[in-house]
């Protein structure tokens, strides 16, 4: 951080695009921040201002938990939001916003997905989005809160911007799992989550072969 402006005080939540030239983007504060690297990725020039803000009063003011997904004409970017500071008891949501060049976003002005079922009541965030190439849908994971028991929740899309989540976890484990990482192809899936372990948090890993089947 010895090159970043003063306002970026930590990263959290990286995320990685390539764009012939590295762009990463991350959460700082309230905010996500990018920053650019050439061919070293340990050279970053930092942005000078937030890549998206969180809007005060609205259902996003505080926003993190960045992930970057190309589509067919355009990048994708989901985030989590919440109407006030993390940690807190505001409702949270998933939001999306939309770039063709992967510098420059339009936010989409409401939520794209939110809480709906009862194992993701009180809170979901760090969303993970890939589209699936035998089913023909985008796929969304993502943490979900019901107040006692962080689990994986999961949702669906034919057009990354209207989605429809399962009304149960995709995953659980333990005394909880969050902040999921999904990748795979036809009979063979790969999940890394944080899981929870009564007092600390873990790097955890679960295989299956149709996401079914833990």
């Amino acid at each position: 951080l010895s090159d970043a402006p003063d306002a970026v005080l930590e990263i959290r939540d990286p995320t990685f695009l390539d764009l012939g030239f590295g762009r990463m983007l991350f959460s700082n504060g309230q905010d996500i921040w990018g920053a650019t690297t050439g061919e070293y990725l340990g050279d970053w020039d930092f942005d000078a201002i937030p890549t998206i803000s969180g809007a005060d009063g609205e259902w996003n003011a505080v926003v993190g938990g960045p992930t970057v997904v190309s589509g067919i004409e355009s990048i994708w970017m989901f985030f989590d939001g919440q109407a006030s500071d993390l940690g807190g008891d505001a409702a949270s949501a998933i939001g999306g916003a939309v770039s063709v060049d992967g510098l420059n976003w339009s936010t989409l002005v409401d939520p794209i997905l939110e809480p709906m079922h009862d194992h993701e009541s009180d809170h979901i965030a760090d969303p993970h989005v890939f589209y699936d190439g035998e089913t023909a849908l985008w796929r969304m994971v993502y943490s979900a809160f019901d107040g006692n028991e962080w689990t994986i929740g999961h949702a669906v899309s034919e057009d990354a911007e209207s989605w429809v989540s399962d009304d149960t976890p995709l995953f659980s484990a333990g005394q909880g799992a969050a902040a999921p990482v999904l990748h795979g192809s036809v009979g063979s899936w790969h999940l890394w989550y944080s899981e929870w372990m009564g007092e600390t948090w873990r790097l955890s890993y679960a295989w299956s072969p149709d996401t079914v089947h833990w």
